[in-house]
């Protein structure tokens, strides 16, 4: 009995008895081919108790009344109907909720092939918004468009690019390796910024916070703890530095290199600056003391330490005036005193000219004191 070319549908003939046999097969197999939807394509033993109208793509070695027939569209209807598939056949399978396209040889999963787009007509876009979606600029890449505007985009090397701004209350990068966040042309091997990964152990860290027109920025430090050091740590010897915009500092008043501030503005209240040794101990300390909160007056006083105790070793008060220790010194003293430099007999040099100050230095030799004044004058001590 002749059958129809592509479905392989029994015709009807001139003559045929029980026709409505062969007209009733060739609508089974239309309700099993058209819109064909199988339940799954993993199963290869018939199941022993199928529904009318089940229908499956037969998994490879097929047994039972399914032996030999892997690849094909089977279709229960008061018995098995088995349809060899042909190049071109679409079949949603209900199991994984996707369509897989028959080739030849082979079932795959559906993709689909679209044109490259562009970023005012995407590949994928939106009913009522077709200027909005997802293309390739080219070989190997992927973008989304917005309103016809690219915004963000993958090259073949991985290279992602992204234009407009990040809006939302909040951004979180999370990652399991050594560096959370790294940011440079090199990534890890040559970061220029990076920032390392966060333990719960770690609750300390740095926020910045912008400042408005006229304001400066900030660079806080975050903790639960009450009070929490910020450390910055150079590589190697290398120092430390504060850089000024300017080449000169012309006006110190209003163009500081550094500028150290106590939040309180009651008088004799001290800006400080201390140095610590590696195990914390202080062993220097700078404070400039605001003698008025009302005026420009303030003094700056120097400690030094002994086994981590700081005393006043010098002071330069508002007037200028150099104070060496905070007492008199007792006449068995062996420390405390102010050092000026020696020379092994008359000095003959002409010191450099600073108006209104003059140089002094004491003569080992012949046991005078010289002070320079458009020459040397010396008294002699005894």
């Amino acid at each position: 009995m002749a059958n129809t070319p592509r479905l392989s549908m029994p015709y009807l003939v001139a003559g045929q008895a029980q026709k409505e046999i062969s007209h009733n097969d060739a609508l089974n197999d239309m309700d099993s081919l058209a819109q064909m939807s199988v339940i799954n394509k993993t199963t290869a033993t018939p199941p022993a108790t199928p529904a009318e109208g089940d229908s499956y793509i037969i998994a490879s070695s097929p047994t039972g009344a399914w032996a030999g027939n892997a690849n094909a569209v089977v279709s229960y209807y008061s018995g098995w109907r088995i349809k060899t598939p042909k190049a071109g056949w679409l079949a949603y399978v209900q199991a994984e909720g996707v369509f897989y396209l028959y080739d030849g040889s082979a079932w795959n999963m559906y993709k689909g092939v679209v044109p490259l787009g562009s970023a005012s007509a995407p590949s994928y876009s939106f009913v009522g918004d077709s200027d909005t979606g997802v293309y390739s600029p080219g070989a190997n890449q992927w973008a989304v468009a917005t309103s016809g505007t690219l915004r963000f985009s993958v090259d073949a090397s991985g290279n992602a690019s992204f234009t407009g701004t990040i809006a939302s209350a909040a951004h979180y990068i999370t990652s399991n390796s050594s560096s959370a966040f790294v940011v440079g042309a090199n990534g890890a091997t040559n970061p220029a910024f990076q920032v390392d990964d966060s333990m719960s152990s770690q609750n300390a860290g740095l926020k910045l916070v912008a400042g408005a027109s006229g304001t400066a920025p900030q660079l806080q430090v975050t903790s639960p703890d009450a009070n929490q050091a910020l450390v910055f740590i150079t590589k190697g010897n290398s120092p430390f530095r504060f850089s000024n915009s300017s080449t000169v500092v012309a006006t110190p008043n209003t163009d500081p290199t550094i500028k150290i501030r106590n939040t309180s503005s009651t008088t004799n209240n001290a800006s400080v600056l201390q140095f610590e040794n590696t195990a914390g101990v202080a062993v220097a300390q700078i404070d400039g003391v605001n003698e008025s909160h009302s005026v420009k007056t303030g003094s700056m006083v120097f400690y030094t330490g002994v086994s981590g105790t700081l005393t006043q070793a010098m002071k330069i008060d508002s007037a200028s005036n150099v104070i060496i220790n905070t007492a008199a010194l007792a006449t068995n003293a062996t420390s405390g005193f102010l050092y000026i430099p020696t020379c092994a007999g008359a000095p003959t040099g002409t010191p450099t000219s600073y108006v209104g100050r003059v140089p002094i230095v004491f003569d080992a030799t012949n046991n005078k004191l010289c002070i320079y004044n458009g020459a040397w004058k010396t008294v002699t001590l005894i």
